[in-house]
């Protein structure tokens, strides 16, 4: 019998990319074939997730479509929401979608809702049936996000509804579906018709932006369903970073001894060189060799290759250990006392996995996910935030207060009780698993794998 087809539609972005992968191969160990639609650079990890892969810019090339100078077409150099929010790509992508499922078949296609809402168009015209999966938290985020930058959402519809470029491709799209009142994006919630009836949320219920009553309203009587199936793990790759033998032992040890781990991750550079001296030295003058503050732990930093720190082992004291192995990785090996980041969504989700504290230094006041998620931490008592306002030395004391804070004998044991219920509850969510049972649970009936079959075979 041949096997149930699902098409896959993510944007070239890896916080898209990564989490759908870990669906496509599970997916793939349950009998699907999985298509796989995305930008040449991620080749080789959606074939190593055993997807077939399909190159956006080719399917676009076939149908007389540059999709690199579609923004040029907004005749706006300042239209800088319209890859999120303009309409031009939509209308001259439904088409290339529509031809690209009707060679597929495909039982149901999933896609990114923020980025590719031209996927679940397409998909409605075919009447396939489709799943989104938001990388966010929660259909709020936007709004939260907007708010960050002292935007609104009437501010930038204003703006979406000024361009005649747009305007006319609005009306080119509601003629398209045959849907006269499609208002995509003229009014509010931005983006909601991008989502379907299953929308599966990679972050939990307890975690999410608030909608606003209108905007929940809309989406009830739309009946647009959102499922909070936690974040989606790195578990089971392939491919995984190799923890030298030393550093591996040293955290054994430490585990062993109950020793506090404080895990730091330098993944990408701050504001200034100069600002990445000041977070590290301060970590280390804290959490070193005869501190008042915590008795001899491990402290590990784990540092990208490309920034520019001086990492020569003479410089470093002699508890600290440095390391190219990226945080997610030593984050399941140590289930530090306290993770110290930028505040990725990746990075926020991996450690209340293990139930570790943060303490969040957003890297720039342009990162609006780092600044929610330094926001996030506080709320659930879970860590402290260190924004840089521009005063190093402020920068420091706040730095240090946020140390005592996270390590004081008075006052860490609340912070680690409120990180390991937020674990327990992710633990609880699903995951990777439920994702699938979902996506699996929308397609048209047919003899269909389970979890439980995968392990029996």
């Amino acid at each position: 019998m041949s096997r149930p087809v699902s098409a896959f539609v993510f944007p070239g972005r890896t916080d898209h990319v990564e989490p759908s992968l870990l669906i496509c191969r599970n997916l793939v160990s349950l009998g699907w074939q999985i298509e796989y639609v995305c930008e040449e650079r991620y080749e080789e990890q959606i074939r190593d997730a055993g997807a077939a892969f399909h190159d956006i810019e080719d399917l676009c090339t076939a149908h007389g479509l540059d999709l690199k100078r579609i923004h040029e077409d907004y005749e706006d150099p300042t239209a800088t929401w319209s890859a999120q929010f303009g309409s031009i790509a939509t209308e001259r992508l439904i088409p290339v979608f529509k031809d690209f499922f009707k060679t597929l078949s495909p039982k149901v296609v999933v896609y990114c809702p923020i980025l590719c809402g031209y996927a679940h168009f397409a998909a409605t015209c075919l009447k396939i049936v489709d799943v989104s999966v938001l990388t966010r938290p929660g259909p709020g985020f936007l709004n939260a996000e907007l708010a960050k930058n002292n935007e609104t959402p009437a501010g930038l519809i204003e703006k979406i509804r000024a361009n005649l470029p747009n305007a006319k491709a609005i009306e080119q799209v509601r003629r398209l579906l045959q849907k006269p009142n499609l208002s995509l994006n003229s009014s509010e919630p931005l983006v909601h018709e991008n989502y379907t009836h299953l929308n599966l949320v990679t972050s939990l219920q307890s975690l999410a932006d608030p909608l606003t009553e209108k905007d929940a309203c809309v989406f009830f009587v739309q009946g647009k369903k959102f499922e909070f199936v936690g974040p989606l793990m790195k578990v089971d790759r392939k491919q995984s970073f190799c923890i030298d033998q030393d550093l591996a032992h040293d955290i054994s040890q430490a585990m062993r001894n109950k020793k506090d781990i404080i895990l730091v991750s330098l993944m990408h550079p701050t504001p200034s060189s100069e600002l990445g001296e000041v977070l590290c030295r301060t970590i280390c003058k804290a959490c070193g060799p005869g501190s008042s503050l915590v008795a001899d732990p491990l402290v590990i930093f784990s540092i990208a290759s490309q920034l520019d720190l001086d990492d020569k082992e003479a410089s470093w004291p002699e508890n600290c250990r440095t390391t190219e192995v990226p945080s997610v990785e030593l984050l399941k090996l140590a289930e530090p006392t306290l993770f110290i980041t930028h505040g990725s969504q990746t990075d926020f989700m991996e450690s209340l996995s293990v139930g570790s504290p943060l303490i969040i230094c957003p890297s720039s006041p342009d990162h609006a996910e780092e600044l929610l998620n330094a926001s996030r931490v506080q709320h659930l008592g879970v860590g402290e935030k260190v924004i840089f306002t521009g005063d190093l030395v402020a920068y420091e004391a706040q730095l240090w207060w946020s140390l005592e804070q996270l390590l004081g004998t008075g006052t860490r044991r609340s912070f680690r009780l409120n990180a390991q219920l937020l674990a327990e509850e992710i633990r609880d969510s699903g995951g990777t698993d439920r994702a699938s049972e979902l996506i699996q649970d929308t397609a048209p009936r047919s003899k269909r794998a389970t979890v439980q079959s995968r392990i029996s075979r």
